[in-house]
């Protein structure tokens, strides 16, 4: 699931708000690189991703903490940018 923020509540989006956000709402296309590591980590179109680079799980992690506060801490003191996660995701074949 995707996360937003309403009323200071976590609340789920539908994977249409998340494929039309826009603007300054997401400028670097998160939800797009994300979306594609989500379903390519379930096998969508024949996509085998390690587990060892990342689970449909960890996505969500990653999703649920960047879309809340900005940024994904990979461990504790280090925090990846959109720039930084996107990059982890295209270097690793994650998405293409």
């Amino acid at each position: 699931m995707f996360y937003k923020m309403v009323n200071n509540q976590l609340v789920s989006m539908t994977m249409l708000e998340v494929l039309n956000l826009g603007g300054n709402q997401d400028p670097e296309k998160m939800a797009f690189h994300l979306i594609g590591a989500y379903l390519n980590c379930l096998g969508g179109g024949g996509s085998r991703i390690s587990p060892l680079a990342i689970t449909a799980e960890g996505v969500l992690r990653i999703w649920s903490e960047w879309a809340t506060k900005g940024y994904y801490e990979v461990t504790a003191g280090v925090q990846w940018s959109a720039t930084e996660i996107k990059a982890y995701l295209l270097d690793n074949g994650i998405v293409g």
